[in-house]
């Protein structure tokens, strides 16, 4: 069966970004998913690439988790009797305990985020839930190692993360570090997730992968995140390991 979209999907589509919503495609059409969650799932897409999903296949059971539900997600989702949505901080064990047991996994633009636990903790701790992972990833390519962007200082926060028209508010975050936050009870400031904290390597990245017990089926790199070299966006598809393929 050939999926024709309607005007509003289309329009929609227009707003995704189409190597997003092709690696979606590319992981339902290599892997046997009937279930999935797409973690951080609302921020610039309003759920998109979940809804996605559940229009052009078959899908039986679907969380979206994220720290802000959207109203346009919300109302949205009232038409998938199958769709499940989790509203917290992605970090706390009390939402990820919520997924449960899925296929698969979406993952897209939020490793670089994760603070308390950090983003290799947070990454093994939702792939003990899925077979598959399907994550678009900002990978740092100006150090052999990852680093935290805020423990090199703010000049060189404002040189390697996306901050243009930003630098008033980053400043004023740096200056407020220490302070406790109230958002989700974070203990101080620097761990928001609202700033970009990580720049990852893709080495890093496929190590924790593997140490996860998955395996990098696809991997692609999709080009440099704006007008930042440093910074370059790449999309992953992963499988568990087999037994014989952990031992090795």
């Amino acid at each position: 069966m050939i999926w024709r979209p309607n005007k509003a999907q289309r329009e929609e589509r227009r707003a995704l970004l189409d190597v997003k919503v092709g690696l979606v495609d590319r992981a339902f059409d290599r892997y046997p998913i009937g279930s999935f969650a797409d973690v951080g799932a609302c921020w610039g897409a309003h759920g998109g690439y979940t809804f996605h999903a559940l229009e052009r296949y078959r899908v039986t059971d679907a969380v979206m988790l994220d720290g802000d539900l959207t109203a346009p997600t919300k109302e949205r989702a009232m038409n998938w009797p199958q769709l499940r949505l989790e509203e917290g901080d992605l970090g706390d064990r009390r939402l990820l305990d919520s997924v449960g047991k899925v296929d698969a996994l979406i993952i897209f633009d939020i490793l670089v985020h994760q603070v308390d636990p950090d983003w290799d903790v947070f990454l093994r701790r939702y792939a003990e839930h899925a077979n598959f992972l399907i994550i678009y990833h900002q990978c740092f390519v100006d150090e052999a190692s990852t680093v935290r962007f805020i423990d090199r200082g703010l000049d060189y926060y404002l040189a390697h993360t996306p901050s243009v028209g930003q630098e008033a508010e980053i400043a004023d975050w740096f200056s407020r570090h220490e302070q406790p936050s109230r958002k989700f009870d974070r203990k101080v400031a620097r761990d928001s997730y609202h700033y970009w904290q990580w720049g990852i390597t893709q080495a890093d990245l496929i190590r924790v992968i593997w140490e996860a017990g998955f395996q990098v089926d696809f991997l692609e790199n999709f080009g440099p995140w704006w007008d930042l070299p440093c910074i370059e966006n790449h999309g992953f598809l992963c499988s568990r390991r087999s037994r014989n393929q952990s031992a090795e």
